[in-house]
């Protein structure tokens, strides 16, 4: 009925209705095809009795006074609301006989109830059967939406932006906003998506098939339109809510995450549009069609013989025979078994989809490739950089660590280091800053530290075993019995002051070259950075043949983030250009106190020696970098990108000040690196619209109570002024260990499992080849 917004007016439509053979006036659309109630355009000039006047005498050759009003619904829409009036006219048998079978509205016909029902999959909408009384026992089903909430219906509907759009104020499911958020919908793109949806659907309130192909037909996909309808039709009333339109969209999003709630629901989504009848169990034939389309999203084409391997392979695995069938709670299981693998890679859109509403816009938790040990470099990837973007790799890999315990005829290394005597190296530490510090042979404490390191992750079980004269008690893994810890401080400090000079001499930007492994937020999980160590460099740094880049956030909530500074900052002397530290928000003295790493310094090493090193290592995280640039493509910081006013270019970033002991004073450029985040997807009001307008895309942090939160309009013109493809940040716990923002470009990062006694998994980032891998450690919470 409407082309465009300019076209959009109040509706008029009528219910003729035949008394005395109880049936119903349809007019059936010529180009459409579906059936609807003779509708008009109304002109705002007259009355609604002077437009149902006229509308009449257009129908009909003669008078008709029996009418009455139905219904009256208010549609919202972005610039205005419409309203929808449905009068009820009634006509006598004879008259109806005489009416004209063709009109410039469509065939007509005229239908019972059950006819109508019968017809229902062709309908335009489901107000139809409303109108006709069908359905009143099952009114609720047919007017809920998938996120649970009921539309309103009845003879006054009112169609208001709560009932449509899915905001934090009305949606009482979290999982659809982590969804939306996940494809990268921002409420500004859901009144887009909306509009379009309206003017397919208009004076309707629900989208039938035939609107559904039309306004999905904008996006690129392969999926079949019928399939993807039905796997949107979550309540099985063959019409949608601009809700259903919404998260199918979402769900097909080429960066919308597969793991947790999302891999659920993106799971539910494929189960429905390959079960083709319906009946909540799919078949033989129905699961060959899922093969079929598993292998051409691998690109592996869909030769007969080869899906014919992979679907008896598969029949194999999950004991499926031809006359076999299972449940969507067996289907999913099967995923999380990794039986089912790959199903990431369906129901998606085309990942160079343009931006006409949307995004252009990973183990998927649910199903991954299992490595044995480590992640393997492609042979082709080369340590320079490139001025080719970088894309982001939509499967992800999950790493199995091997086991490599500390053999007993180690520890009689341990011997001098764990004891008690610390009398010689009070000596060292009250004299070393008079004497070079290779005087102390620091090379072989260092060492010495990394095997008690090795010692501290080791379970013994054994008790007592003797290397020489001493004596090595029980004790549980990650954990130092009774050994004591000072000679290990001291060793500590002497680190400090050579990594002080090491941080000094790199810039605040780093500037590396692929392949590069990133991880976030480590917050003294010393059990998670080991099984990275057995994942990714179990053979020693040296020969990894890339280099290692943490994001900040070593210590504050875990119990270890001692230990976790020692490994590092261990290692960083002896691999100075293999591993590179970057500064996080954790890193601050006053964020230290309210927290728990300058207590767990005094805890482990005493009052004394313990706020010795305390200070000592936040005086190496004032000269820590503060950011780094792989390949002049990837960006990564600890927390977000900062506001144009403090940073016009990322060169910028050179110049803020080392040693950086005030950073909220002393650069306010770092602390933005250190604190901003991504703005979420939520309801802005006109306030907060004009705010980002006038601060380009940059509003106060609310959430953190400093620095700011950027947009998607931010980030864009952030990559586009400096030519980067994308960011990589920590900073925020995700449940995946990993989560893509704002249109497949911003990408968080957290390496720490079990965050505060949660249930959040560790992952990781390979840049390497010109794309972005994902991968998730097995910490055991998996």
């Amino acid at each position: 009925m409407f082309l465009n917004k300019k076209d959009l007016t109040n509706v008029l439509s009528v219910l003729v209705y035949c008394s005395q053979d109880n049936t119903f006036l349809l007019l059936q659309d010529g180009e459409r095809g579906d059936y609807w109630i003779p509708s008009t355009k109304m002109d705002d000039k007259f009355s609604w009795r002077d437009n149902l006047r006229f509308f009449k005498q257009k129908l009909f050759d003669y008078e008709i006074i029996n009418e009455k009003l139905l219904k009256i619904v208010k549609i919202w829409s972005l610039e205005k609301d419409y309203f929808h009036l449905i009068f009820q006219v009634s006509l006598p048998k004879e008259v109806k006989t005489n009416c004209k079978t063709q009109t410039q509205l469509g065939t007509v016909g005229w239908y019972t109830c059950s006819q109508i029902l019968k017809l229902k999959s062709q309908l335009r909408s489901l107000e139809i059967l409303e109108a006709t009384h069908n359905y009143l026992s099952k009114i609720h089903r047919y007017t809920q939406n998938v996120t649970g909430e009921v539309l309103p219906m009845g003879s006054l509907t009112e169609v208001r932006e709560d009932d449509i759009l899915l905001t934090p104020e009305n949606c009482q499911n979290k999982k659809y906003l982590d969804l939306l958020d996940s494809a990268g919908i921002p409420v500004e793109e859901q009144y887009e998506l909306y509009e379009d949806y309206f003017l397919h659907t208009y004076p309707c309130i629900y989208m039938n098939p035939i609107a559904f192909k039309r306004c999905i037909s904008k996006f690129k996909f392969t999926s079949n339109p019928t399939s993807l309808f039905r796997a949107a039709d979550v309540w099985e009333r063959e019409f949608l809510t601009f809700q259903d339109y919404l998260l199918l969209v979402a769900i097909m999003q080429p960066y919308t995450g597969h793991y947790g709630h999302s891999a659920e629901i993106r799971c539910q989504y494929i189960f429905r549009y390959f079960n083709e009848n319906k009946d909540g169990k799919m078949n033989y034939h129905e699961l060959t069609n899922f093969v079929t389309d598993l292998q051409l999203a691998k690109n592996m084409g869909a030769d007969r013989m080869e899906v014919n391997k992979e679907i008896e392979l598969l029949c194999k695995v999950l004991e499926f025979k031809t006359n076999s069938t299972m449940t969507f709670d067996q289907f999913y299981s099967f995923v999380l078994q990794s039986k089912i693998q790959d199903t990431t890679l369906l129901l998606r859109f085309s990942e160079n989809q343009g931006s006409v509403t949307l995004s252009d816009n990973v183990k998927d938790l649910m199903q991954v490739n299992v490595l044995p040990n480590k992640l393997i470099l492609p042979t082709d990837s080369q340590g320079r950089g490139s001025d080719s973007d970088y894309r982001l790799l939509l499967k992800t890999t999950l790493l199995k660590p091997g086991d490599d315990p500390l053999e007993i005829k180690d520890l009689r290394f341990l011997e001098d280091t764990m004891t008690k005597s610390v009398t010689e190296d009070f000596r060292i530490l009250s004299t070393i800053l008079n004497f070079h510090k290779d005087s102390y042979n620091l090379d072989v404490k260092i060492n010495e530290l990394l095997l008690a390191l090795k010692y501290f992750c080791t379970e013994i079980c054994q008790s007592p075993i003797f290397c020489g004269e001493f004596e090595f008690e029980e004790k549980e893994a990650y954990s130092w019995g009774s050994a004591y810890l000072e000679k290990l401080g001291i060793t500590l400090i002497m680190m400090c002051e050579q990594l002080k000079e090491i941080f000094s001499q790199e810039p605040r930007l780093l500037r590396l070259s692929s392949p590069v492994y990133i991880m976030g937020d480590l917050h003294g999980n010393y059990r998670d950075l080991m099984r990275f160590e057995k994942a990714l460099w179990n053979n020693g740094i040296p020969f990894l043949p890339a280099k290692l880049l943490f994001l900040g956030d070593y210590v504050d909530r875990g119990t270890s983030g001692l230990e976790v500074l020692m490994y590092l900052f261990a290692n960083k002397i002896q691999n100075s250009n293999k591993l590179y530290l970057v500064r996080g928000n954790h890193e601050i003295r006053d964020i230290q106190k309210l927290f728990t790493f300058q207590r767990e310094c005094m805890y482990k090493l005493g009052s004394t020696l313990g706020m010795s090193v305390w200070k000592a290592v936040n005086e190496v995280f004032d000269t820590m970098p503060l950011a780094a640039v792989v390949d002049n493509k990837i960006f990564c910081c600890h927390g977000g990108i900062p506001p144009p006013w403090l940073c016009p270019v990322v060169s910028v970033i050179d110049s803020i000040p080392c040693p950086l002991v005030n950073c909220e004073k002393q650069s306010p450029l770092a602390w933005a690196l250190m604190w901003n985040d991504p703005l979420k997807n939520t309801v802005r009001n006109s306030v907060q619209e004009s705010e980002l307008i006038a601060n380009e895309g940059f509003v106060p942090n609310i959430q953190r109570g400093t620095a700011y939160a950027f947009s998607c309009d931010a980030l864009n013109r952030f990559l586009k002024t400096n030519n980067l493809s994308h960011v990589v940040r920590a900073h925020e716990v995700v449940k995946a260990g990993f989560q893509i923002h704002q249109k497949g470009r911003l990408l968080t990062v957290f390496s720490s499992s079990g965050y505060c006694g949660g249930k959040n998994y560790a992952a990781g980032v390979l840049v390497a080849d010109h794309l972005l891998r994902v991968f998730m450690v097995d910490t055991g919470i998996n």
